[in-house]
C-alpha cells in the first residue's frame, strides 16, 4: 500500500494515529495468549485486530487486503542497519535514559522487598515504553515532510516521561526505596523533560539558514 499520503498529516494527525498504533500493541498482548505456538500466530493475531475497525491505520478501505508485512508501523529492516545504530548512538538522552532502565533493574533487585516487585515491574516497562519511543524518533528521516510526525512523536515522549516520573515519584511517597537511592533517577527525569522541551520547540521554530 502507497503510505505517502500521510506525508501531508499534520501533529494532530500523527497524534490520533500514534494513540491508535498504541491500542493495536496493548490489543495484541491481549490477543496473545490464546494464541501462543499455534501456526502463522502473528498472522492470525493481526487479522484479528484488523477486525476491529478502531485498530485499523487511517486510509486502509480494506482491512483484510493487507497483511502484517504492509503496515508501515512494522519493523523495518533498516531499524536494524549500520546508519540507524550510529545515528541512535549520537543521542545523549538515548545513551542516558539506557543506562537508567540498567541501574532501575539492578536496583530493585538488590534493594527492593519482593513484596513490591510487581510495582517496579511497571517502571521497568514505563522505561521500556519510553526508550521505544525514543527509538522511533531517532529512526524517522529528517526531513521537512517529517517535522509534524517528529512534533508528534516528541510530544508522546514528554508524555511518557511524565508518566515515568509519576511512577518514580509514588516510590519515593510509598518509601518503597531510599530517597538517596531514588534522588538520581528523579533529576534524570528533569533532564529528560527538559530536552524533550528544547526538542519541540526546536522543530516547531527551526533555527534559520544563515545563506
Amino acid at each position: 500500500m502507497d503510505w505517502r499520503f500521510r506525508n501531508n498529516w499534520d501533529e494532530f494527525a500523527w497524534e490520533r494515529e500514534l494513540r491508535k498504533d498504541e491500542l493495536r500493541i496493548a490489543r495484541y498482548f491481549e490477543t496473545l495468549p490464546g494464541c501462543l505456538d499455534l501456526p502463522g500466530e502473528d498472522d492470525m493475531i493481526y487479522r484479528n485486530l484488523m477486525a476491529q475497525p478502531e485498530l485499523v491505520p487511517t486510509g486502509v478501505r480494506d482491512p483484510r487486503s493487507i497483511s502484517i508485512f504492509d503496515n508501515p508501523d512494522n519493523d523495518n529492516d533498516e531499524d536494524f542497519g549500520e546508519s540507524s545504530v550510529r545515528h541512535r548512538g549520537n543521542l545523549e538522552a538515548l545513551r542516558r535514559l539506557e543506562a537508567l532502565a540498567s541501574d532501575w533493574n539492578l536496583l530493585v533487585a538488590a534493594e527492593l522487598d519482593e513484596r513490591h516487585f510487581a510495582e517496579a515491574l511497571a517502571v521497568t516497562c514505563a522505561f521500556g515504553k519510553l526508550l521505544a519511543r525514543v527509538w522511533n524518533l531517532s529512526d524517522v528521516e529528517e526531513a521537512p515532510e517529517t517535522v509534524n510526525l517528529r512534533i508528534s512523536l516528541a510530544k508522546r515522549i514528554l508524555a511518557d516521561i511524565n508518566e515515568l516520573s509519576l511512577r518514580l515519584e509514588n516510590f519515593r511517597k510509598k518509601e518503597l526505596l531510599a530517597d538517596h537511592l531514588l534522588a538520581r533517577f528523579l533529576d534524570q527525569m528533569t533532564y529528560l523533560r527538559e530536552a524533550a522541551l528544547d526538542l519541540l520547540a526546536i522543530l516547531r521554530n527551526p533555527p534559520r539558514s544563515n545563506s
